[in-house]
Parts: C-alpha cells; sequence; structure tokens
C-alpha cells in the first residue's frame, strides 16, 4: 500500500524518469480521450504519430523530438457509478526524443495530463515515462526492451464506501496509484505479407493506502486493489491491400496483495476479527480475438473484430465469467482537413454458477439465474487541420452499463451499510480542443 508520503516520493520519481528517460506509448486515456481499439494506424492519423516507422535506417545517429499538445474544455456526465456532471477543462503533452543510427533505436516517450474539473471531484493529474530501446538486425526482425513508470493523482474523490449518511460521502485519496513495468517484445515478417508479434509484460500497481483501512475489521469494499499482473500477447496478420486479417491473443494472470478471495454464492471471505481468511484473490484472463480491416479507397478505412473473453477466479470461481466482445470501427478523410473516426465495442460477460447467488445476506438476482453484466461503448472523433502544427478536434464518448447484480441500498442491502450505488449506469463525456504537433 501507498503511503501518502510515499506516493508523493513515487510521483517525484515518475516525474523524474519522464524527464531523464521517460514514458508509455500515446495510449493513454486521459478524459476527453478513450483507450483506442484498434492496434493499427488510422489511413487519416489524427494525432502526429509519435513512433511511425522509419522506412530505411540511418547510418549516423539522428535525434528527433516530436511533440504533441493539446488544450480542451467540455463536460462530464457521470463517472463509472458516481452521479454528477461537471465541465472540465484539460491539458497534455506527449514527446518521444529518439536517437537512432542503423539497427538500433532509443526513445524515452513521455506523457504528463492534467484535467480540472468544475462541478464535482473528479480533477486527475497522470504522468508516465519510459525507455525503449529496439534492435532490427534485419529489415524483417525486431526486438524492443523498455521499463517505465505512470502514476495517476486523484485527490479528495467522493467515496461511495464510506458514506456519512445517505446524502453524504467521505473523500478519499485512495484512487490514487503508481505503476512500474518492463516489457519486452518480438515481432516481424517472417513470411512476405505475414506479420507476426509477441510480447511480454510485468507490471505493479500501488494505490494510495486509505487510512481507515485494516484488514480484519474494515469493509472488504475499502481493501486496496495492489497487484502483480503478468500480460503475454501474441499476434499474426496477413495483409494484402487493401485487405488486413489476423488474431490477436491476450492473456494476463493477477495477483491481489489485500484482497482476499471471496467463497462461491456468498461472496464471504471470512476476514474478520478472530477468522481465518481465504487465500489472497487471484485471476487469469485470455481474450483471443478475429480482427479484419479493409480500406475503401484511399479516403475510407473499416475495421471489424470478434473477441471472446474468459476469466477464470482461482479460488471457487465467484468472479469467472466469459462473453463475447465484438467491435466496428470507421476512420474517413473528407478533402485534405478534415476526418473523422467512430468506433463502438460491446462486452457482454455471463458469470458462472458459482458467483453472486441468493444466499446468506444476499437477496436475488433482478432477473435469471446467471449473473450479467453488458457493456456497450460508442466513440466518435473529429479534427480539422487548420495548417502545418495546428488542428481543431472534438471527441465524445459514450457508456452505458447494465447488471443483474442488485443495487446496494441504504439500510437494506447490505443491511449494515449506508450504501447507494446503483450498479447500472450511463457515462457520457465530450471535448473540443485544438492540438499543436511539432
Amino acid at each position: 500500500m501507498l503511503k501518502e508520503g510515499h506516493l508523493l516520493r513515487s510521483i517525484a520519481v515518475a516525474c523524474s524518469i519522464v524527464l531523464v528517460a521517460s514514458s508509455a506509448k500515446a495510449q493513454a486515456t486521459a478524459p476527453g480521450a478513450t483507450s483506442a481499439t484498434s492496434e493499427t494506424s488510422p489511413v487519416v492519423v489524427l494525432s502526429p504519430a509519435l513512433d511511425a516507422p522509419r522506412r530505411e535506417q540511418p547510418r549516423r545517429w539522428e535525434f528527433r523530438f516530436p511533440v504533441v499538445g493539446r488544450l480542451y474544455a467540455g463536460t462530464m456526465v457521470n463517472y463509472l457509478t458516481l452521479h454528477g456532471r461537471a465541465a472540465i477543462v484539460g491539458a497534455s503533452v506527449d514527446a518521444a526524443p529518439s536517437l537512432e543510427r542503423g539497427p538500433l533505436r532509443i526513445r524515452t516517450p513521455i506523457g504528463l495530463r492534467h484535467r480540472q474539473a468544475f462541478g464535482t471531484p473528479w480533477t486527475e493529474s497522470y504522468g508516465d515515462g519510459s525507455l525503449e530501446v529496439r534492435y532490427a538486425p534485419v529489415r524483417r526482425l525486431h526486438v524492443e526492451a523498455s521499463f517505465g513508470a505512470t502514476a495517476r493523482l486523484r485527490q479528495a474523490w467522493l467515496d461511495q464506501y464510506q458514506p456519512i449518511r445517505v446524502d453524504n460521502l467521505m473523500t478519499t485519496h485512495r484512487y490514487s496509484r503508481w505503476s512500474r513495468f518492463f516489457a519486452v517484445e518480438l515481432g516481424g515478417m517472417p513470411i512476405r505479407r505475414h506479420h507476426a508479434r509477441l510480447a511480454y509484460r510485468h507490471e505493479y500497481t500501488d494505490y494510495w493506502a486509505d487510512s481507515n483501512y485494516q484488514a480484519y475489521v474494515a469493509p472488504t469494499h475499502l481493501v486496496p486493489q495492489d497487484r502483480l499482473e503478468h500480460r503475454l500477447e501474441g499476434a499474426w496478420h496477413y495483409l494484402r491491400a487493401p485487405l488486413r486479417v489476423g488474431v490477436d491473443v491476450v492473456a494476463r494472470s493477477r495477483n491481489y496483495y489485500f484482497a482476499f478471495a471471496r467463497d462461491a454464492g456468498s461472496g464471504i471471505t471470512h476476514a474478520t476479527a478472530g477468522g481465518t481468511p481465504n487465500p489472497l484473490f487471484r485471476v487469469w484472463f485470455v481474450e483471443p480475438t478475429l480482427d479484419a480491416r479493409v480500406d475503401a479507397g484511399d479516403h475510407v478505412r473499416i475495421r471489424v473484430a470478434y473477441g471472446h473473453e474468459v476469466q477464470v477466479d482461482a479460488y471457487q470461481g465467484y468472479f469467472s465469467f466469459q462473453g463475447p466482445h465484438p467491435s466496428i470501427g470507421l476512420e474517413m478523410k473528407v478533402g485534405q482537413r478534415f476526418s473523422a473516426e467512430l468506433e463502438g465495442d460491446v462486452r457482454w460477460r455471463t458469470y458462472g454458477p458459482n458467483s453472486f447467488q441468493a444466499v446468506g445476506t444476499h437477496p436475488p438476482l433482478e432477473d435469471g439465474t446467471r449473473r450479467y453484466a453488458h457493456r456497450y461503448r460508442a466513440h466518435v472523433t473529429a479534427s480539422y487541420v487548420l495548417g502545418r502544427h495546428a488542428s481543431l478536434y472534438a471527441d465524445s464518448t459514450l457508456v452505458v452499463r447494465s447488471s443483474n447484480r442488485p443495487d446496494y441500498v441504504p439500510g437494506v442491502f447490505p443491511a449494515s451499510r449506508l450504501y447507494d450505488i446503483d450498479l447500472d449506469y450511463t457515462n457520457f463525456m465530450a471535448t473540443m480542443g485544438v492540438r499543436v504537433a511539432r
């Protein structure tokens, strides 16, 4: 767990990494932007690529310093199960200085972001930094190693699991965290038109410790989410213009350091004073995905994919689930200045027979005999080029979640708590801003 002083020192370390070596690829999910579901480069680059591949290997040392900055304003409606509406303004800067010669490339990507919220306490600061070393001994093969850190600061957010009374929530810093990771990747084209990739990532995530957390006394909802993740990714794609088809597989394991596993049906951890708790919580996850992409001329690209998620709760299966994960995307360019991207996906998760059941103090499911959780997401972004280095952009994301798990009702479920939480929610975010790149 992360103490307050330790977190501040950790953020300082992360910032040092940012300034000296630094950070993660441009996959950051600052509010106002969502994580991209596409693993490919769009027909129209909506933001300048910081890691665009070079056609030829330079014979002399070449230094590059691409930078992308953003300023935006917008609105947020609800955040997961937290209800509210906020006006937001934000700024971000991403850079990827690199040094390259022959088959060797050294990059130090960095990212710094801040979002200020007005009306609700959803202000957030984020930073990441990494060092990447890539070696391509031959044209069709590369190997890459990287390490880095990320830090996220969320101060005084409302905590639905610490109500003073029904309409008054305590604030907490426990959603702040920092992570450090190292990764290796092997990729290339072993056969003409066939591209393959294999990658491994090891990441430890450390959350800010809430002073009210006590392993055997406090509610289990205050358990820190400190965890170690091992992630393995493999991909194969066949490329022949205008088509690309292939398969991706993601597998990971997560070991939690303070959360105890739950009994089948009841979800009890036995982490009470004088009790003998269950083993620590551990899950395994795998998702194979079939995907296809087609370029319809020079200005339109269409993507479709079908994945299937499977998660296994290693203890008694309380959090085990499986379900389809289809997605679709459309990218287009109109004229020389305007471009847009639309994408959406659905996660249709059905939990196993040992998940939430009407046992002990649990009420029955709202409908059906198996717990389920359905999540629908739509994302639209558009960009208009103002000049060589500047563009205007607009971005919006809608997420709708529905579940048959009973909602928390004050004094009813659980009877000893004042939780008031609707597990079905609708989140919306829209931003407009300016992007500057060099």
